[in-house]
C-alpha cells in the first residue's frame, strides 16, 4: 500500500515538472538504449554459450609452443590423436578454410561453399541433420564414395525442401555426390558453408601439411587438468612413433571453442562496452544535476513535511522511490531505442565480427536493462537523498519567497558532477582521437600495390576436368589471352590467394647453406602462385632481377621472385639473385628453385602488419601434389587491371569467364579498393563507435555544465545584481561567470588527464602508428574541451550580464 501511495505521488511530482522529466528521461534513455544495444552484442558474441549441446565441453586442439600457437595440424597427428587420446569422447578435424564445389546439376550453376570434416566432426558438435544423417566412419573411409550434408539454406534454395532428395545424387564439380541429410535451420559453423563433404583422411606418415583445425569433446567428468596430462601422454607416444612430425618444443595445447570462435575481438568489445557505460555515467550526472536543482526549489515541501512529522526513512523512500520510477522509465525507453539502432548498428559492423548472425534481444539482455534501471536509479537518486535528509526544516521554512542561495553543499556535489562529466568526456574523446588517428594512418599505408582500377573475380576449378598442373596451366593461359583482348582491360593475370586475404604459407631451405640444428628449414614463407603478368596487373614494383614471365613454362628451369623483406631477413648484406631455395618444406620434397628476381613489399596479411616474406613462382611450374590442394581448396581468382569504369569491366570479365565454361560458376567481381577498405573495417567500426559515444559524452557535458552555470546565475541574482549597482561593468560580470566554469572544467580536465594516462594503455593493441599517450591527441582534445566549456559558459554569463539590479534587489 506504501509503495503504491508512493508510486502515485512520485508520478504527480514528476509532471508537476515535465521539462525537467523530459529532459532527464532523454538523457538517461540514450545512455541506457546504447548501453543495451552494445551489450547485445557482447552477449551474444562473449558471454551466450554456442549453439551446442554442451558447449563448454567442446575444445580446440592444436599445436602449442613457447613462442605461440600453431592452429593447424597435419592429418598423421589428428589421426594419432584421435586413437590414442583418453580424454575425449570424441573429435573431428575440418580444413581451415572452406573450399568450393560447382553445382551444375539443379539449374543454373553456381559455386558453393564446402567444408571437408571428418566423421567424428558431427560427434563432436552433437548436431544432428534435421532430416537424413552424417556420414559415418565408414562413408569417411578413403575411397569409400562421395557424399553430402546440405545446410538447410541451400536445400530449401536449390532443392525446394524436397525430402525425396535423401539418397539421391548431386553433380558438383563434376562428380556424383549423394545427399545423406540436410542440417538444422539455425547450425551455424564457422568458416560458413552450404555443404559437408568426408574428409576421407588416410596415415600417411610423409605427409607434413598442416591444413586441418581439430575439436574435441571432452568426456563426461573428465577436467581440463586431466586432459591435458593424457594429451602428454599421447605427445610422448607420438615422440616414439612418428618423431618427424613433432617440431622442437611442441606440445599438444587445448582452447575452449568458444575462445577460438571470438579470437581477437573480446578486447575491441570490452574497450566499447567501457565507452558506452562511461556516456551512461554522464548520463547520471546530468540527471542528477537536474534532480539537485529540482530538490532545492522543494525545500520549503520538504521542511513542512518534516514538520508535519514524515521521518528521514519516509522522506528516503519517497526520493529514491521518484528517481527509480524515471530509471524504469528511461530504461522502457532506452529498450526500443536499442531495439531500433540494433540493425544499423549491425549494418556498420565488420564482416569478420563472429556470431553475427545470431545477435538478438534476449532474457538476459532484458536483466541487464533491469539491473542498469536499478543502479542508475541509485546512483543519479544518491545525491538528491543525501540533500533532502539533510534538509533543515526550520531555515527552509523562515526564507522568503525571493530566491535563496541554496545548499553550499549541493552546490559543491553540483559542481562535482560536473567536474566528473568533463573528466569521462575527456577521456572518450582521447579514445576516439587515437581511434582515428589510427583508421587515418592505416588509410594512408600503402598496400605495396595500386589497387585502384583492379576488379578480381573468382572460380572453382572443376577438379574432374583441371586435376593436373598443364591443364590448369593450359586453362589459364586460354582465359587470360581472352580476358586482355577484352575492351579496357590492360592487363589480367591469376593469383593463388589476392592480397590482404588469407593465403597458404611454406617452409623452405636455402640450398647449400648449413643447416640449422633443429631442422632443416630456414624459415617460412608466404607461397603465391601467379602468371606472368600479374606484377603488372597490381603494379608492384621490381627492385631487381627480372620478373616472372611467359617462357617460365614447365619444362623451363624452376625459378622464384621473392620480396625485399625475406631478401633481407634471408640474404642479410647479400645480392641472392641466382641463390637457390627447396620450397615447400616439409610439405613438398624436391621443389629446387632459382630466385630470379626481387620485388617490393606487399601488406599481404593486413595493412596493420608488416610485410611478410612473400615467394611468388609461376602456376605452370607448381608441383602436382600443390595443384590438387589448391584445386580443391582454394578458387582461383583473376585481378585485371582496366581503363575506365572497373565495374563495368567486371561485369564484362565475368561474361566472358561464364561463356568459355558454362558448367564453371564465377562470382560477382570485386574492386581491389573493397578490398584494401574492407581489410580495415574493424578499426572503422572501432573508430566510428567510440566517436559516436565521446561526441554523445561530449554533448551531454556541455549540456551538464551549461545547466550548472545557469543555474549558479540564477541563484546569484541578488549578489550579481549588488555588484552591478556598485558599479561592476557587463564586462566585469562575464568574466566573472566564465571564469566559474573554466575553473569546473580545468578541474575535469586535471582529473581526465590522469584517467586517461591510466586507462589509454588499453587500447594499445587497437592502435597502428600512434603511441596511447599520444601529445597531439591530448592537447588536442583539451583544447577542444575548453572551447566547448567556454561556449558553454558564455550563454548564461550573457544572461548574468544583462541582469537589472534594480529588479533583482526587488525580486529578494
Amino acid at each position: 500500500m506504501l509503495l503504491l501511495q508512493d508510486l502515485k505521488f512520485s508520478f504527480r511530482t514528476l509532471r508537476k515538472t515535465p521539462s525537467v522529466t523530459l529532459l532527464a528521461l532523454c538523457a538517461l534513455a540514450l545512455g541506457i538504449g546504447a548501453n543495451a544495444a552494445l551489450f547485445t552484442v557482447v552477449n551474444t558474441i562473449l558471454l551466450r554459450p554456442l549453439n551446442y549441446p554442451a558447449a563448454n565441453r567442446l575444445f580446440e586442439l592444436h599445436r602449442q609452443y613457447p613462442s605461440g600457437t600453431g592452429w593447424a595440424i597435419s592429418a598423421p597427428k589428428f589421426l594419432f590423436w584421435e586413437k590414442e587420446n583418453r580424454a575425449f569422447d570424441s573429435m573431428g578435424a575440418s580444413d581451415v578454410l572452406s573450399s568450393g564445389l560447382n553445382l551444375t546439376s539443379s539449374g543454373e550453376p553456381e559455386r558453393l561453399h564446402s567444408l571437408r570434416v571428418t566423421s567424428g566432426w558431427f560427434r563432436a558438435l552433437r548436431v544432428n541433420p534435421v532430416i537424413g544423417r552424417a556420414f559415418s566412419r565408414k562413408e569417411d573411409t578413403p575411397g569409400a564414395g562421395q557424399y553430402a550434408v546440405l545446410s538447410y539454406a541451400l536445400w530449401r534454395r536449390r532443392f525446394a525442401g524436397d525430402p525425396g532428395l535423401l539418397g539421391k545424387s548431386i553433380t558438383l564439380s563434376g562428380n556424383a555426390y549423394t545427399v545423406l541429410g540436410v542440417m538444422p535451420s539455425d547450425f551455424r559453423f564457422s568458416p560458413e558453408a552450404d555443404l559437408w563433404v568426408p574428409m576421407q583422411l588416410k596415415m600417411d606418415p610423409n605427409d607434413f601439411s598442416n591444413m586441418f583445425r581439430v575439436l574435441g569433446r571432452l568426456k563426461d567428468g573428465v577436467s581440463v587438468q586431466q586432459a591435458t596430462a593424457d594429451l602428454a601422454v599421447v605427445r610422448d607416444r607420438m615422440q616414439q612413433q612418428l618423431p618427424r612430425h613433432l617440431e622442437a618444443n611442441e606440445q599438444i595445447g587445448t582452447t575452449p571453442y568458444l575462445e577460438t570462435v571470438v579470437g581477437d575481438v573480446r578486447p575491441t568489445l570490452l574497450v566499447l562496452m567501457g565507452a558506452v557505460g562511461f556516456v551512461l555515467l554522464i548520463a547520471c550526472a546530468n540527471v542528477a544535476n537536474l534532480l539537485l536543482a529540482r530538490s532545492a526549489a522543494r525545500r520549503k515541501e520538504l521542511a513542512v513535511r518534516v514538520a508535519l512529522g514524515a521521518s528521514s526513512w519516509q522522506i528516503a523512500r519517497q526520493a529514491l522511490t521518484e528517481s527509480l520510477v524515471l530509471s524504469f522509465l528511461a530504461t522502457a525507453l532506452g529498450l526500443q531505442l536499442a531495439w531500433a539502432a540494433l540493425p544499423v548498428l549491425l549494418r556498420f559492423a565488420p564482416a569478420g565480427l563472429p556470431r553475427l548472425a545470431e545477435v538478438q534481444l534476449d532474457g538476459r539482455v532484458l536483466i541487464f536493462a533491469i539491473a542498469m534501471a536499478v543502479a542508475t536509479g541509485l546512483l543519479f537518486g544518491l545525491a538528491p537523498l543525501v540533500q533532502a535528509l539533510r534538509a533543515n526544516a526550520n531555515e527552509a521554512l523562515r526564507e522568503g519567497t525571493g530566491r535563496g542561495t541554496g545548499s553550499a553543499s549541493a552546490l559543491r556535489v553540483r559542481n562535482g558532477l560536473v567536474v566528473a562529466e568533463v573528466a569521462i568526456s575527456l577521456v572518450l574523446l582521447i579514445g576516439a582521437g587515437l581511434l582515428m588517428d589510427t583508421f587515418v594512418r592505416l588509410r594512408l599505408v600503402s598496400p605495396g600495390f595500386d589497387p585502384r582500377n583492379v576488379v578480381t573475380l573468382q572460380t572453382s576449378i572443376d577438379g574432374t576436368r583441371y586435376a593436373t598442373t598443364g591443364s590448369v596451366a593450359s586453362m589459364f593461359d586460354r582465359t587470360i589471352q581472352r580476358l586482355e583482348s577484352l575492351p579496357g582491360v590492360q592487363s589480367a593475370a591469376t593469383v593463388t590467394s589476392l592480397p590482404l586475404e588469407l593465403g597458404p604459407d611454406f617452409g623452405f631451405a636455402v640450398s647449400g647453406r648449413k643447416q640449422h640444428a633443429q631442422g632443416d628449414l630456414d624459415g617460412d614463407a608466404q607461397w603465391r602462385a601467379i602468371t606472368s603478368h600479374y606484377f603488372d596487373a597490381m603494379r608492384m614494383p621490381l627492385v631487381r632481377g627480372r620478373a616472372l614471365g611467359e617462357t617460365d613454362t614447365a619444362s623451363s628451369p624452376k625459378v622464384v621472385v621473392i620480396n625485399e623483406t625475406m631478401a633481407r631477413e634471408v640474404f642479410p648484406n647479400q645480392n641472392p639473385i641466382g641463390a637457390r631455395l627447396v620450397l615447400g618444406a616439409p610439405v613438398i620434397e624436391g621443389w629446387d628453385v632459382e630466385i630470379v628476381g626481387i620485388v617490393a613489399d606487399s601488406r599481404e596479411i593486413g595493412l596493420n602488419s608488416s610485410p611478410p616474406a612473400m615467394t611468388f613462382t609461376p602456376a605452370a611450374q607448381t608441383p602436382e601434389m600443390l595443384t590438387g590442394l589448391a584445386v580443391r581448396l582454394l578458387p582461383a581468382n583473376y585481378v585485371l587491371r582496366v581503363s575506365g569504369n572497373p565495374t563495368a569491366a567486371g561485369n564484362l570479365a565475368k561474361r566472358e569467364l561464364m561463356s568459355l565454361d558454362t558448367q564453371q560458376p564465377v562470382s560477382e567481381p570485386r574492386l581491389m579498393a573493397g578490398i584494401v577498405s574492407g581489410s580495415i573495417a574493424q578499426q572503422q567500426f572501432n573508430m566510428l563507435l567510440v566517436g559516436l559515444f565521446a561526441g554523445l559524452a561530449l554533448f551531454l557535458g556541455a549540456i551538464g555544465l551549461y545547466s550548472v552555470i545557469s543555474y549558479s546565475v540564477v541563484q546569484r541574482t541578488r549578489e550579481l545584481g549588488i555588484r552591478s549597482a556598485l558599479g561592476a561593468g557587463r564586462g566585469q560580470l562575464v568574466k566573472m561567470v566564465l571564469a566559474q566554469g573554466l575553473k569546473l572544467t580545468g578541474a575535469g580536465l586535471g582529473l581526465g588527464l590522469v584517467a586517461a594516462y591510466l586507462l589509454t594503455r588499453y587500447l594499445q593493441s587497437l592502435l597502428f602508428g600512434v603511441k596511447p599517450l599520444d601529445a597531439t591527441v591530448f592537447g588536442g582534445v583539451c583544447l577542444l574541451l575548453t572551447a566547448v566549456a567556454v561556449t558553454a559558459s558564455y550563454i548564461p554569463a550573457r544572461r548574468a550580464a544583462r541582469i537589472d539590479p534594480i529588479v533583482a534587489l526587488r525580486d529578494e
